[in-house]
């Protein structure tokens, strides 16, 4: 598996508009950072603020490794 992370200024609209891209719906709330997996690649994006912590990038990079696991 390789990670990409992308730093961008406007959290929401870059997450936002993949998940569209993915046919998934946006985000109703503000949030820091989102990934997405991309199976066929093997590959998962990351995207946070240009300015963000290790704290977040980890929630992330988690992620990666074991999917939406909020709910669990």
């Amino acid at each position: 598996m390789s990670i990409n992370w992308i730093a961008v200024d406007d959290v929401n609209a870059v997450c936002n508009k993949e998940r569209k891209t993915q046919g998934q719906s946006t985000f109703g709330y503000s949030i820091k950072a989102c990934s997405f997996w991309n199976y066929d690649a093997k590959t998962c994006t990351i995207i946070t603020k240009k300015n963000t912590n290790m704290h977040t990038l980890g929630h992330e990079m988690r992620h990666c490794f074991q999917g939406n696991w909020h709910g669990d």
